[in-house]
């Protein structure tokens, strides 16, 4: 994206176009370079789920499972999962660092185990799903929805956007047609930039290895 007299010139592989404002909304997944507003200021972090095959009454008796809300573990490299409606288990955590190696079975596996180990009861249960995807991570690990100038984004919902990408929409709206939103620093203040952005993924595979020590250790 480029400046052109005052308005915003979009390249595309298909064409490009001339625009007087334009909406960031790709979260984890925006390009590198996209605009000066957000370029170096979020972190895109792969984030991989497994889903077991169902459980039994006796399965989920045994395992203490009685509520469908999102749990989260306490650990530096979080482990975080939930109880679907037909008795599955959902379990996420981390994913690979560099997106080369996203389709690595390894990533799925270490999950299978960190599951089992969480609720011995599944070691027996089959992964009938996976997948995994790009979350995006801000410097304050605050997401924001921020208008600069004729340039306006949403991003960096740091793993929570399911649960924040449609109010989050709603404000950038608002804010691109010139109305008030709330007095929040979410709404008011811009992405921090990243030190080192070039850096970031060393930095991400080097705070992996020290997480991971400090959960073993402790």
């Amino acid at each position: 994206m480029a400046t052109t007299r005052g308005q915003h010139r979009l390249i595309t592989a298909q064409g490009e176009l001339l625009a007087n404002k334009v909406v960031c909304a790709g979260n984890g997944y925006s390009s590198k370079q996209l605009s000066p507003s957000i370029d170096n200021k979020f972190l895109p972090i792969m984030s991989n789920i497994i889903v077991t095959e169902p459980l039994t009454t006796a399965e989920l008796n045994q395992a203490g499972l009685q509520t469908h809300q999102v749990t989260m573990d306490t650990r530096i490299l979080k482990y975080y999962y939930r109880l679907l409606p037909d008795n599955r288990i959902l379990f996420g955590g981390r994913g690979a660092v560099w997106g080369k190696n996203a389709n690595d079975d390894v990533y799925a596996k270490r999950l299978k185990v960190a599951l089992d180990k969480c609720f011995p009861v599944c070691a027996h249960k089959k992964v009938d799903y996976q997948w995994h995807g790009w979350i995006a991570a801000s410097m304050d690990d605050m997401p924001h929805v921020y208008l600069d100038g004729d340039t306006a984004y949403s991003l960096g919902y740091c793993g929570a956007g399911v649960s924040f990408s449609a109010q989050a929409a709603y404000r950038l709206a608002q804010q691109v047609a010139g109305q008030q939103v709330p007095d929040l620093p979410l709404y008011q203040q811009p992405l921090p930039a990243m030190p080192f952005a070039n850096l970031r993924r060393v930095g991400q595979w080097g705070y992996y290895h020290y997480g991971w020590l400090r959960d073993r250790l402790g």
